[in-house]
C-alpha cells in the first residue's frame, strides 16, 4: 500500500467509540462548548472558527461562542490553532497538514503555517459529522438534535502534493476552495505572478519587435516577433530581468514567477542557441540556462519554467537552480489508460523520470478534459487515480489538472470533487469517491448514471480505442459512441430522469448530466449527414428533409445549456447560441440541390493526410463543416487548393460557393482568394470569377466564410475547377510566425 502523506502524519487514529463512549457537543441547541483560538490567532484559525461555529449551529442549532485563550479555561472547549491549553503531539504540519485530537472533554485542532486549521476544520465536518460540499452550490448538512462524535479521535493529515489546483470554474469558488483545500495560480488569493508562457510578457515583441528584431527567435533565416525569444541574447536577458522585478515589485506577495516558453514549438535557431541546444541535446538547454540567470537575481522567489512539448527533456549537462520549479507538461498523452501503462506515453515517463531523478521542484501539468468538444462524453475517470498515484510515487509535489475553465462540461462537478479528494490524499478510493458524490448530488438518479460512467467506460476499454484530449465525438462514433450503446445511454438518463422527475433541482442535475450524450448525438447526426443515423432523411421525390427529432433535440440542447449557464462547448470559443447558429446553417442550406451533390472529386493538390475525414468525398458529400475543423473539413497545411469536380454532363451554371474555416489560435487562415473556373473538355478552362478574401487576416475566434459568386450570364459546363491560394505561412505577428498555416475547405455548392 502506498502511504501518500508523511509516515507518521498518515498514522490516523480513529477510535470509533460505542454510544456510551462519545462526547456531545450539543443536545437540542444547548452547548457547554465554546470555541478557542489563540489571542494571535491567525486569519486560518479566525476561519476556521467561524466556520465551525456556522455549521455547528446549521447542524443541530447549537450556538457556540468564539473566545480567545486569554479567558479561564473551561472542561468543554473546543480549540482551534496553537492556543495556551493543550500541547499536542504531532509531527511538523508544514504547510496545509493539521491535527485533530480529543483529550478529556477537549476537543483540538491545530493546521500548519498557511490554512491548515481551516483544513482541519472541514475534514472534522466531513469525517464526524457527515457533512458534504459536493460543489460551491450544493452541500448536505444533518439535521441533528444531538451532535455527538468519538471520544477518541487522534487524526493528523499533511499532504505529499504541496500544490493542487482543479481549474474547474466551480472549484474557484472560496467556499468550495478552502473546504477541498485546493490551490489556485491566479486571482486574489494566487501566490502566482505570471503563470506561463511569459516570454512575450517579459520581452513585449509590440515594444521591441521594430527596432529590435534580434531579441526574437531566427526560423528560416527570419527573424520572429510572434514565436519566442532568442535566449543567448545579452540585451534580452537584461530586459527580461528589469521587467520581471517590475513586476514582482508591483506584486511581492507572490512567490512564483513564471519565465517560460510562449505556446508554439518556434524556438530559435539562431548559430549560438543553436550551438547550446546542441551540446545539450535539447532546446531546453538553451531555456534552462537563460531561466537560472534570471533565477540568480530573485533568490526569495521561485522562478518556474515550462517543459513542454520541444523543451520536455532533461538537458545532457544543466540542471535547474535551487530555486527553479520545472513545470512539467503531460499534453501528448493519451487518456484511456494510465501513462505508465500507455505505450505511447512511455517517452513522457522518461522524461518524468529523469527530472524527478535530479530535482524534487515538479509541478506536474496534468489534462483531464476534451479541449476542442469539452460537452462531450470522456470516459477518463478510471485514469485520474492511477495517474496522480503514479506522478506521486515519481517526486512530483505539485499538481496542476487542468479542468474545464469554462462554465460546464462533461461531469464537471463530479470530477472536481474526485480530483479534489485524490490530490489531498491520493490513496483514498476513487470507486467510493464517486459513489459518494453520485448518491448525494443526483439522489435517487444515482444508480443509472453510475451504470452509464461504467458503460461508457467499460466500452471504451474493451474497444481498444485511444482516447484523445482534442478528439471529438465523431471518432467515437463506431467504439463507446456507436448506435446501439448510445440507445443504451439514453435510456439510461430516461430512467434518471424518471426517479428524479418530482425534484425540479434534482432533475436539472440530470438533465445537465445528459447534455455530452445529447452533443454526441447532434454531432454524429451531422457528420452522417445523408446516411443513416445522418441528419437528413429522404421523403418523396428523392427530397431530402432536416429530421423533425434532430431539430428538437437541437432546441432541447441549446435551452439546457442556457438554463444551467454553459459558456462555451470549445475552450476558446463556441457559446452555446454559437453553435446554434452554425447547427442551423445545415437545415437552410440544402447541399442535395447542389448539382455537384455526390459527383466526382479529382485532386490536382492533395489536401494533407491528416484531414481528409471522407477523402475526396468531403467537398461534395452534402455534409456542411461546423466549427470543430478535424470534422467534415478538408486541409491543406503550408499549401494552395486545387480540385475539380466532374458534372457527369454539360450542366447550366447561375451560382458557386465553398466555405472556408478560419480559427488563427489552430493557425487556420482564410484563404486571400478563390478562383472558379469552367471547362467542357476538362482541359481548357475559362475563369468565372476570382472572389477576393474580405475578413481581416487577424480576425479571432472560429468562424466560417463563403466565398461565393453569381456570373453575369448563364454558362455551361461539364468541370468545375477551384483553386484558393492560401497565405502557406504563419504571418510575423502570429505565434506561430513562419510556420505553416491550414486553409480549411467544405462543400462546393453549385446552383
Amino acid at each position: 500500500m502506498r502511504i501518500f502523506f508523511h509516515m507518521l502524519a498518515f498514522m490516523a487514529l480513529i477510535f470509533l467509540a460505542s454510544c456510551q463512549n462519545q462526547l456531545t457537543i450539543s443536545n437540542n441547541g444547548s452547548s457547554n462548548y465554546q470555541i478557542v483560538i489563540p489571542s494571535n490567532a491567525t486569519t486560518s484559525d479566525q476561519a476556521a472558527a467561524a466556520a465551525l461555529q456556522n455549521y455547528l449551529q446549521k447542524i443541530g442549532n447549537a450556538q457556540l461562542t468564539i473566545v480567545k485563550d486569554k479567558v479561564p479555561e473551561k472542561e468543554y472547549e473546543i480549540c482551534i490553532g496553537n492556543t495556551n491549553r493543550t500541547n499536542l503531539t504531532h509531527p511538523d504540519l508544514e504547510q496545509d497538514g493539521f491535527t485533530i485530537q480529543t483529550n478529556q472533554k477537549k476537543i483540538l485542532i491545530k493546521g500548519g503555517t498557511e490554512k491548515g486549521s481551516l483544513y482541519g476544520v472541514y475534514t472534522f465536518l466531513e469525517d464526524f459529522l457527515n457533512c458534504r460540499k459536493y460543489s460551491s452550490t450544493v452541500e448536505v448538512i444533518p439535521q441533528l438534535e444531538s451532535i455527538k462524535i468519538p471520544a477518541q479521535i487522534n487524526m493528523t493529515q499533511v499532504p505529499v502534493i504541496k500544490f493542487r489546483e482543479t481549474y474547474y470554474r466551480d472549484s474557484g469558488d472560496p467556499g468550495f476552495l478552502n473546504w477541498h483545500k485546493l490551490d489556485v495560480h491566479g486571482g486574489e488569493h494566487g501566490e502566482w505572478g505570471y503563470w506561463c508562457h511569459s516570454f512575450h510578457q517579459l520581452v513585449p515583441p509590440e515594444e521591441y519587435a521594430k527596432t529590435h528584431p534580434e531579441y526574437y527567435a531566427l526560423r528560416n533565416g527570419n527573424r520572429q516577433p510572434g514565436s519566442q525569444l532568442c535566449l543567448s541574447n545579452p540585451d534580452v536577458l537584461e530586459i527580461a530581468i528589469r521587467n520581471l522585478k517590475k513586476a514582482i515589485d508591483e506584486h511581492p506577495e507572490a512567490k512564483y514567477w513564471s519565465v517560460s516558453q510562449n505556446d508554439n514549438q518556434n524556438y530559435c535557431q539562431c548559430e549560438h542557441c543553436a550551438k547550446i541546444d546542441s551540446a545539450e541535446g535539447t532546446p531546453m538547454g538553451s531555456v534552462l540556462h537563460f531561466v537560472n540567470k534570471v533565477a540568480e537575481h530573485f533568490p526569495d522567489k521561485v522562478i518556474s519554467t515550462l517543459a513542454y512539448q520541444y523543451t520536455r527533456s532533461l538537458p545532457k549537462h544543466v540542471r535547474p537552480a535551487k530555486n527553479v520549479n520545472i513545470m512539467l507538461c503531460n499534453i501528448e498523452c493519451p487518456r484511456h489508460l494510465p501513462m505508465n501503462e500507455e505505450p505511447s506515453s512511455q517517452s513522457f515517463c522518461k522524461d518524468l523520470e529523469d527530472w524527478g531523478s535530479i530535482t524534487n521542484n515538479i509541478l506536474l501539468w496534468d489534462y483531464v478534459i476534451q479541449f476542442k468538444n469539452l460537452v462531450s462524453p470522456f470516459p477518463n475517470l478510471h485514469t485520474i487515480a492511477p495517474n496522480i498515484r503514479y506522478l506521486v510515487d515519481n517526486g512530483v509535489t505539485a499538481i496542476f489538472e487542468q479542468g474545464n475553465r469554462e462554465i460546464g462540461g462533461e461531469f464537471a462537478e463530479l470530477r472536481a470533487y474526485l480530483i479534489s479528494k485524490l490530490l489531498w490524499n491520493p490513496n483514498l478510493d476513487p470507486e467510493a469517491i464517486i459513489n459518494d458524490f453520485l448518491e448525494g448530488y443526483y439522489g435517487k438518479a444515482a444508480p443509472f448514471i453510475k451504470e452509464y460512467i461504467n458503460l461508457s467506460h467499460k466500452s471504451l476499454s474493451e474497444s481498444g480505442m485511444q482516447l484523445n484530449i482534442f478528439g471529438n465525438p465523431l471518432v467515437a462514433k463506431h467504439t463507446y459512441l456507436k448506435a446501439d450503446l448510445m440507445l443504451q445511454y439514453k435510456s439510461l438518463f430516461d430512467q434518471a430522469e424518471a426517479a428524479v422527475a418530482a425534484h425540479p433541482e434534482l432533475l436539472n442535475r440530470v438533465q445537465n448530466a445528459r447534455l455530452p450524450i445529447m452533443y454526441a448525438e447532434l454531432e454524429i447526426a451531422r457528420s452522417n449527414g445523408f446516411e443513416e443515423g445522418g441528419l437528413y432523411i429522404k421523403r418523396h421525390n428523392d427530397v431530402y428533409e432536416p429530421r423533425t427529432e434532430i431539430k428538437n433535440l437541437l432546441d432541447t440542447f441549446i435551452e439546457r445549456c442556457n438554463r444551467n449557464k454553459v459558456t462555451k462547448l470549445k475552450e476558446w470559443s463556441t457559446t452555446p447560441d454559437e453553435y446554434l447558429v452554425a447547427y442551423m446553417r445545415l437545415f437552410s442550406k440544402d447541399a442535395s440541390r447542389s448539382k455537384a451533390f455526390r459527383k466526382k472529386v479529382d485532386y490536382i493538390i492533395k489536401p494533407n493526410a491528416k484531414y481528409t475525414p471522407n477523402g475526396v468525398k468531403t467537398l461534395t458529400d452534402g455534409v456542411f463543416g461546423s466549427y470543430d475543423f478535424a470534422a467534415n473539413w478538408l486541409g491543406y497545411e503550408g499549401k494552395h487548393m486545387e480540385f475539380i469536380v466532374d458534372l457527369d454532363k454539360p450542366t447550366d451554371v447561375h451560382k458557386l460557393s465553398i466555405d472556408f474555416l478560419q480559427g488563427i489560435n489552430d493557425w487556420i487562415f482564410l484563404p486571400e482568394s478563390v478562383s472558379f473556373y469552367a471547362s467542357n473538355d476538362g482541359k481548357k478552362y475559362k475563369l468565372i470569377d476570382e472572389i477576393k478574401n474580405t475578413q481581416p487576416e487577424n480576425k479571432k475566434g472560429i468562424f466560417i466564410h463563403t466565398f461565393k459568386t453569381e456570373p453575369n450570364q448563364t454558362l455551361s459546363c461539364k468541370y468545375i475547377k477551384v483553386k484558393a491560394q492560401s497565405i502557406l505561412n504563419c504571418p510575423s505577428w502570429h505565434m506561430g510566425a513562419g510556420g505553416p498555416v491550414w486553409i480549411m475547405a467544405d462543400e462546393l455548392i453549385v446552383e
